[in-house]
């Protein structure tokens, strides 16, 4: 209808062909125009009106500040590329933003590193607020390593699982857990610094320690909870197996039970020499020249005796 109401109005009988082809050119071109507005307009709707926006390759670095959206299905060759922050010219690809790139992969890797360099790390990451770095990579040793500044040399948050045989201060892998052969605190169960509660190793001793001299320890069964305690030693010496306040000797052995046949403590010898002793007190004199008794015994109701 349209063709025919431009024809009619020039008069086609009149007009060269050339002027109908300029006019027919027009009235495509018109129909190019409208249904591609359509289009754009049926777009929007479906897409909520959002409209369009074209990102511009520039020749310029760093160039114009764009905001948009780019589709690419296929492999990208870039020189650098950068996203939601300026391009650093140290690396290939600057990722910015509150949370920086986000990895969805059905398959294979989320991220694959490769590098060359003999001691290169795979990944690297700078902290400008705290003033550290830290990386994660393969040494030529084939050990995968964390390293970094500011304290720590890798941190991890949440459970840690390690399929194989961990070494710690530069330890071997040769146990489940090795540290160095430094001598010196080895491990802290409590406390951050200074006097804590753990072990310790020194030439010939193995040191089981408190943080205080007023501090004990204790073993025993079950949990820390619900703790069933045997036997105590305390941060005074005194060695406590029945009480937890042994304070009438050096060691004090106390029956759980008033009615146990069971000795408190029991010594034998199987020794046949001439003077084997189960038990044998070495006694030094006192100021007045006078010796202590070996063994001191006192049964409830009855009489004292020594020995």
């Amino acid at each position: 209808m349209l063709l025919r109401t431009v024809l009619n109005g020039v008069g086609m009988r009149r007009v060269s062909m050339f002027r109908f082809s300029i006019y027919f050119a027009s009235v495509l071109f018109a129909l190019t125009l409208c249904t591609f507005a359509a289009m754009r307009a049926h777009a929007g709707v479906a897409q909520g009106a959002v409209s369009l926006q074209f990102v511009k390759l520039q020749a310029t670095t760093p160039g114009t500040p764009q905001s948009g959206h780019v589709n690419v299905t296929g492999t990208v060759l870039a020189g650098k590329m950068a996203a939601g922050v300026a391009a650093d010219p140290n690396y290939t690809v600057s990722v910015g933003g509150t949370n920086g790139l986000s990895v969805n992969a059905t398959s294979g890797y989320g991220v694959s590193a490769t590098t060359t360099g003999a001691t290169s790390p795979g990944v690297y990451g700078t902290n400008q607020v705290k003033q550290s770095q830290g990386y994660l990579g393969c040494g030529t040793d084939g050990v995968v390593g964390v390293n970094g500044t500011g304290g720590y040399g890798g941190r991890f948050v949440g459970n840690v699982i390690a399929s194989g045989n961990l070494g710690l201060h530069g330890g071997g892998t040769a146990f489940p857990l090795t540290m160095s052969n430094d001598l010196g605190d080895k491990i802290s169960l409590y406390g951050q610094f200074g006097s804590h509660y753990g072990f310790g190793v020194q030439p010939s001793l193995l040191q089981i320690h408190s943080d205080l001299p007023v501090s004990d320890i204790a073993f025993g069964s079950d949990s820390s909870g619900a703790f069933v305690e045997t036997m105590r030693v305390k941060g005074n010496g005194f060695v406590g197996i029945g009480t937890s306040v042994p304070s009438y000797g050096k060691l004090e052995v106390k029956q759980s039970s008033s009615s146990s046949a069971t000795p408190a403590i029991y010594a034998g010898s199987v020794s046949t020499a001439d003077y084997a002793y189960a038990i044998k007190a070495e006694l030094s004199p006192n100021a007045n020249g006078a010796y202590s008794a070996g063994v001191f015994a006192a049964a409830q109701g009855g009489t004292f005796s020594t020995f």
